[in-house]
């Protein structure tokens, strides 16, 4: 008996034609960001209007007319944000400082970081990267609920293991951040962004060529000056020098 199998049992969802792949941007320029609870952070776009669907269809047109892929970021600012950005509610966070996370708290959270995975989808993003805080029950809380929405093909994560902003220290974080690794190799998600870890444990053996031993470049900064980065580094143009000054300058 001769059997035919569908042809997307052997396609990739995503299949990229080089490893140059631009990091998600903390770009802080978005007027039209509405302050909503404690997710939100001073002019970061949100995605859950319709209208702020239909913009970010802009964007991902643009990027899908250029056979590109685009992800978009989920993220919980906790105590990044202040009360003035809230309509006056205080932050909520894992630790006392603003204040600590109630058990409704971390459900809610959860629900949000659902909610917010659908708009995307309907933006027509290739999926979602989640950005959450390094605590195991957390994350993969995050990770399994919006991969029952959307799929684990459409779900990424962000990890910094060596990031340690606003004091996100862990103490082993080859203990910590190992046990989730290990965890969501089982989910089989569409990545794990974890640049950092490559980077650091190539340093730690003395590379300095960084491009020579992964096979990648952390050239987020470049792609600013450079929309056409790719292309650029494979036909080997000269590169346009961005101005750090500007990188972070709001409206």
């Amino acid at each position: 008996m001769t059997t035919t199998a569908p042809q997307k049992l052997f396609t990739p969802p995503i299949a990229l034609k080089h490893r140059v792949i631009m990091a998600p941007l903390i770009r802080t320029r978005s007027l039209g960001s509405i302050p909503n609870e404690s997710w939100n952070y001073y002019h970061a776009p949100s995605i859950y209007t319709q209208e702020q669907i239909r913009a970010w269809k802009k964007v991902t047109d643009a990027v899908h007319k250029k056979g590109g892929y685009i992800f978009c970021q989920l993220w919980h600012v906790g105590r990044t944000t202040h009360p003035s950005n809230l309509q006056g509610l205080q932050p909520v966070a894992p630790s006392r400082s603003p204040r600590a996370m109630t058990i409704k708290d971390i459900k809610n959270t959860i629900d949000v970081y659902v909610h917010a995975a659908k708009p995307a989808i309907a933006a027509v993003f290739d999926g979602v990267e989640l950005h959450v805080e390094e605590r195991a029950r957390f994350a993969l809380d995050v990770v399994d609920a919006v991969i029952k929405v959307i799929g684990a093909e459409r779900t990424g994560i962000r990890l910094s293991p060596f990031g340690f902003f606003q004091y996100t220290f862990t103490g082993d974080p080859v203990r910590d951040y190992g046990y989730v690794m290990v965890q969501l190799e089982k989910r089989r998600l569409a990545y794990p962004q974890k640049l950092a870890t490559l980077i650091e444990r190539a340093k730690a053996r003395g590379v300095q060529n960084l491009e020579d031993e992964l096979g990648i470049r952390p050239l987020w900064m470049y792609f600013i000056s450079n929309p056409d980065l790719p292309e650029r580094l494979k036909h080997k143009r000269e590169l346009n020098m961005y101005v750090r000054d500007i990188l972070w300058t709001r409206l």
